[in-house]
């Protein structure tokens, strides 16, 4: 039986419908992929004052920010998929 799971996160409804032999192992599994994707949100909302892109983007006026190796990654990648999209995302 499938067991179903979800969060509202980064403007969006994330569901999640899992199905295998052992159903705790799935909830455990699911509930850990809903907690990445929470902190995802907590960290690079950019509309929410108290997390980590908004306060790299107040502080970056005034002087260059330190960016920890997750943030720089990230970045970097967006910088790459917007290049190689010709700019469709961005």
């Amino acid at each position: 039986m499938p067991i179903t799971l979800a969060a509202n996160a980064m403007g969006t409804r994330f569901e999640l419908v899992l199905s295998d032999a052992d159903p705790h192992r799935l909830r455990a599994v699911g509930e850990l992929a809903l907690r990445e994707i929470t902190e995802c949100h907590e960290r690079f909302n950019l509309f929410d004052p108290g997390s980590w892109l908004n306060t790299i983007n107040r502080r970056a006026y005034d002087a260059p920010v330190v960016l920890d190796d997750l943030t720089y990654q990230l970045l970097e990648l967006c910088q790459r998929v917007h290049t190689d999209s010709g700019g469709a995302f961005d």
